[in-house]
């Protein structure tokens, strides 16, 4: 759909016209590839949480120790003379644990861990339809029923397009995990 993408037939770059989604097909020498579908999204300008950026969690053993982090995404705009903001959905947004740092590139879920809803290994998500996106901090029992306080400091992360830091981002995440 040309009014939703444009795309450069000699290099190849795209550029978003406006929100939408558009099919992509490559074609050279009576080649074709499959078509790919490209999502265009408003571009942020700001990030927030709206949860706690200090959680204490107390944990016995039939507990789920995870703890959501949640982080949206959204633009600004000016909507009918109103001041409004804008969620911004499909745009990604990292999580890193980077406190204690061996844990930052940690694949063992056996270990603490940043998790998708499904209690997999994912640091990475994309925000959902009203710009939140969310992973969890999950803790073993075998790693907490050992230890008296231990606390993780989980950094989220939210680029713009050109790489930079979205106002607000990062964000610093701190969880204490103590038995009850």
């Amino acid at each position: 759909d040309s009014s939703i993408i444009a795309i450069d037939s000699v290099t190849g770059a795209l550029v978003g016209l406006r929100v939408g989604e558009a099919d992509v097909v490559a074609q050279v020498a009576g080649l074709q590839s499959i078509r790919l579908p490209i999502r265009v999204t408003l571009t942020p300008d700001t990030a927030y949480t709206t949860g706690p950026l200090v959680d204490s969690v107390l944990y016995g053993i039939a507990d789920d120790t995870a703890r959501a982090l949640v982080v949206t995404v959204a633009k600004r705009a000016t909507v009918n003379g109103r001041d409004t903001v804008l969620p911004v959905p499909f745009w990604r947004v990292r999580y890193t644990i980077a406190e204690p740092g061996d844990l930052a590139a940690n694949t063992d879920t056996t270990r603490v861990y940043m998790a998708n809803d499904a209690t997999r290994l994912s640091r990475v998500d994309t925000t959902d339809a009203a710009g939140v996106a969310r992973r969890r901090i999950r803790f073993p029992l075998a790693v907490v029923s050992d230890i008296a306080r231990r606390t993780f400091v989980t950094e989220v992360v939210v680029l713009r397009a050109n790489g930079t830091q979205l106002p607000g981002s990062p964000f610093l995440f701190t969880t204490v995990i103590r038995p009850r």
